[in-house]
This record gives C-alpha cells, sequence and structure tokens, in this order.
C-alpha cells in the first residue's frame, strides 16, 4: 500500500511536465480583424501566424464574424442574442508553443501582432497565463517533497515489518550459529525470502496503479496525449527497485543484528 501511494506521487511528478504543456498550449488567442480587411489580406495573415515561430503548428483558425455570431446565439439562444447589424469581427484564433508561454514573450507576441494594419485586438486570458507556470512549479516542488517522504515512510514501515516477521525467528538464527553455520549460510534463505516479498508488493503496486491509471484516463481523455511508455518504465523500475531494496536491506540488517547477540540478550 505505500509502494502504491509513492507510485502515485511518482506518477504526477512525471506527469507534472506534461500537463503544465498542455495547459499552455491550450490557451486560445483571438486576434481581431479590422471591419475593413479584405479576404486576402486576412488569408495572407493567417498564413504569417502559421509560420510563426511562437504558435503551435496546425492550431491558427480563421473565424468569421457570420460563424462567431452564429456559435454565440447557439450558446445563449437566438431570441436573446438578435441584431440588426452583427457586432462581431472576424478574428483569428490560435494556441501558442508552451515554452513561449510566458507574460513575457506573451506580451511581445501581442505587440507583433498589433502592429499589423488589419489588427484591431488581440485578446488572451493574462491571469492564466501568468497563473499556470506559478501553479506548476507549487505542484512540482509538492510533489518532490511529498515523494520523499513518502520514501521515507516506505522504507520506515517495510524496515519495520521486516523487523518484526524476523523477530520470531531470532532463536533459530542464533540456533544455526551456534552450531557452527556461516553467517552467509544463514543469512541467505532469509535475503531470498525478503526480496521476493518486496517484488510481490511492488509488482502488485504497479498492477494497482496501471489499474488507477486506465482509469483516471478513461475520465480524463487527455491524459493520454501525456502518456510516456519511458515515463511508466522509471516510475516501474523504481517501485521495484525501493520495494526490493529497502526489504533486502532490511533483512540483512535485522539478521545481522540477532548474529550478533550474544545468546542471553535474546530473552
Amino acid at each position: 500500500m505505500v509502494l502504491f501511494l509513492l507510485g502515485l506521487l511518482g506518477l504526477v511528478g512525471l506527469h507534472a511536465g506534461g500537463i503544465d504543456k498542455y495547459m499552455k498550449e491550450n490557451v486560445a488567442v483571438m486576434v481581431e480583424m479590422n471591419s475593413n480587411s479584405k479576404s486576402n489580406e486576412i488569408l495572407l495573415f493567417q498564413k504569417k501566424m502559421e509560420s510563426h515561430p511562437f504558435i503551435k503548428t496546425g492550431t491558427v483558425e480563421f473565424i468569421s464574424k457570420e460563424e462567431a455570431l452564429a456559435l454565440v446565439q447557439k450558446d445563449f439562444g437566438e431570441d436573446m442574442m438578435e441584431f440588426e447589424v452583427n457586432p462581431l469581427f472576424d478574428a483569428i484564433i490560435f494556441n501558442v508553443n508552451s515554452a513561449f508561454m510566458q507574460p513575457d514573450s506573451m506580451q511581445k507576441l501581442k505587440s507583433i501582432i498589433t502592429e499589423e494594419d488589419i489588427v484591431t485586438h488581440v485578446q488572451y486570458d493574462v491571469d492564466r497565463v501568468s497563473s499556470i507556470s506559478k501553479n506548476m512549479r507549487k505542484v512540482a516542488m509538492g510533489t518532490f517533497i511529498l515523494s520523499l517522504l513518502g520514501i521515507f515512510i516506505a522504507a520506515s514501515l517495510i524496515n519495520n515489518t521486516v523487523k518484526l516477521a524476523l523477530y520470531s525467528n531470532r532463536f533459530q538464527i542464533k540456533s544455526m550459529q551456534l552450531v557452527g553455520a556461516s553467517w552467509d549460510f544463514i543469512r541467505n534463505p532469509y535475503l531470498k525470502r525478503g526480496l521476493t516479498n518486496g517484488l510481490i508488493g511492488a509488482c502488485i503496486a504497479i498492477v494497482g496503479i496501471s489499474i488507477f491509471y486506465l482509469f483516471l484516463r478513461n475520465q480524463i481523455p487527455w491524459l493520454g496525449q501525456l502518456a510516456n511508455p519511458v515515463y511508466f518504465l522509471i516510475l516501474f523500475v523504481v517501485i521495484l527497485s525501493v520495494g526490493a531494496g529497502i526489504s533486502y536491506l532490511s533483512t540483512y540488517r535485522s539478521v545481522s543484528k540477532y548474529l550478533r547477540l550474544r545468546l542471553d540478550d535474546l530473552f
């Protein structure tokens, strides 16, 4: 259970960068065109935007004022949105590459676009742009701290569990030593069992994490876009290493402790 919780923290940490990128690249930027703009001018400007390094490839979309009005009427109802003259403008909407989704970069991009004669206004969610990076940095730091705490808790609980399990075998360990068995001969069976238990626990945790992730991806479909087999491989190797490593070392320490004790100290 501890390894499962540790794996969930690792899952959040490994996907933090992908979540940050996804959120940044889904902030829409809307550029309103001048009402006197001609279609060939708008088309030329659209192609210029598609080649701009700041802008995410394939996201530039032209929406005419008629299409915009139809969308508004669909959202608010045709009866409430009846106008004699269409008050909306032709617009181009696009998303920005995550590397440039910073307040300074967005302000620079806005200044470049507004220099065009056919542009009247550039609009985007300023507060969202500035808050995404701050919040994701907090999430990353919090996940890192919780992961370290999780590793410490996992080590403590697994170590105490192993110690309690071997406590009942302390006389058997000492008896083998008294009849001349070497330390390695005594330790090896316990080490193998500790390693096996650690691997089994880690495998169960990995299965639980996989099932949880599949459930989460069904609830949040865009998580599938962030899936990277390498991330999962790294996470599973870490869980296996932590589970097996802590169990092995705890068993080694506990058995060695009883081998060093005098017979009278076992009581």
